[in-house]
């Protein structure tokens, strides 16, 4: 073995070693024969603490009892929870002024109450040196005179307090910072709006005689969504809708010695849908009343029937003929299945905790295809009046649609841990 080879399995060797014995003592400090009951009075007496303070707030507050305040916390600047007004949003700011704003926002005084109760306390764990962290959950209420009203609120929230381990027992708790605790949801909400829609292919978008137009449908829906978070969910339902497109075409061009005679001819056709989303969701609050939606996923949808009307305006007879493919039927004979992806997004506005109702737009972009099994023959059905590329092509077909949406949703909440 070379003097290089061997200096290297002598560093191996040691981080080895190292690596193993600095495991060994951080699973030793996580394995700490910890008391609950001793540390859950502790913490209580602390968040107590918290809960005086307010409770004696007024214009003329004692410094002393503010400053005594600020030292329950492991740093002045820490962030805590703000939300003094009531429609305001959640904010944070330091807990020096925290203590400030309240003076000045309640000058009358404010009241906080902690549900004890409720409360939940995490296993504490190893931050560095002898200092552990822990997360206690419990229900706060607030009230308090602002501005001449009267403001009320209730969230669970999050402490995360630090302590330090000395020997055989803790000491120095301190709150480490205040956040509002995650919320698992559970909403149902069902959607209705009109829109418009268009299908198109290759063999349209490369013929200069076609013409798209969009064509005026609607959209319900109902789903269900959890989110796992306040941000993030996943949702599912089940949507029914009428979407469809009008063609139009300059002329039918004759086909060995045969000329229908048709010009601007029109292919107007619906179809109505059943469709299943699958959703990753994601919510957001401006405040406490105004919030924001989006939903983005795939969506497979079936047709459940479909019509198409097709007129033309007639050479020899010369007015518009109604009607003028033969045999139109085959189109509902036909199976349909499409792939779209979807985008939903739009405002909501809370009506109380459970009832938030909103409006927003959906966007859907996918593939839709026909059974050509039964299909005339492509080339016959393109000269005998018959032609749409829509149906009598191989090419895909896209689906595009776009909806104005109004919601109304029901949450119901489930708090969970972290």
């Amino acid at each position: 073995m070379t003097t290089m080879n061997l200096r290297l399995s002598c560093f191996f060797a040691l981080s080895l070693l190292a690596f193993g014995f600095n495991r060994h003592s951080a699973n030793a400090q996580e394995n700490e024969n910890w008391v609950p009951d001793s540390i859950k009075s502790t913490v209580t007496e602390l968040l107590k603490k918290y809960e005086f303070y307010h409770n004696s707030l007024s214009s003329d507050s004692d410094p002393d009892k503010e400053i005594s305040f600020i030292r329950l916390f492991a740093n002045p600047k820490i962030l805590v929870l703000s939300d003094f007004a009531g429609d305001s949003a959640i904010s944070k700011i330091s807990i020096q002024d925290y203590s400030a704003s309240i003076i000045e926002n309640f000058p009358k005084g404010v009241t906080v109450r902690l549900l004890f109760s409720s409360l939940m306390i995490g296993k504490p764990h190893f931050d560095r040196n002898d200092r552990y962290i822990l997360k206690a959950r419990i229900t706060q209420s607030k009230t308090g005179i602002s501005s001449g009203k009267v403001l009320t609120s209730t969230r669970t929230v999050l402490f995360r307090i630090a302590f330090t381990w000395t020997g055989d027992k803790a000491t120095d708790f301190e709150i480490y910072g205040i956040d509002e605790a995650p919320v698992q949801q559970n909403v149902f909400g069902i959607e209705a709006g009109p829109g418009l829609s268009v299908l198109t292919n290759s063999d349209i978008a490369g013929d200069d005689r076609f013409g798209l137009m969009y064509r005026p449908g609607y959209q319900a829906s109902f789903q269900y969504s959890h989110y796992f978070n306040a941000h993030w969910g996943l949702s599912a339902g089940i949507r029914y809708g009428r979407i469809g497109s009008v063609l139009t075409l300059d002329s039918i061009d004759p086909y060995q010695g045969f000329n229908p005679g048709f010009s601007d001819v029109v292919f107007s056709n619906r179809l109505w849908q059943i469709s299943i989303p699958m959703l990753l969701s994601w919510q957001y609050r401006f405040n406490n009343r105004w919030g924001a939606y989006a939903d983005a996923g795939p969506m497979v949808s079936v047709r459940l029937f479909e019509t198409q009307q097709v007129s033309g305006f007639s050479e020899s007879r010369g007015k518009i003929l109604d009607n003028i493919i033969s045999d139109p039927g085959w189109i509902s004979e036909m199976n349909r299945f499409s792939v779209n992806i979807c985008l939903d997004a739009g405002l909501l506005l809370r009506i109380n905790p459970t009832i938030q109702m909103g409006a927003g737009i959906g966007i859907n972009h996918g593939l839709t295809s026909l059974d050509h099994g039964i299909h005339y023959n492509y080339e016959v059905a393109r000269y005998l009046g018959q032609f749409n590329p829509l149906w009598g092509s191989d090419k895909a077909t896209i689906a595009r649609s776009a909806a104005l949406k109004l919601r109304l949703t029901f949450t119901l909440k489930n708090e969970s841990e972290r």
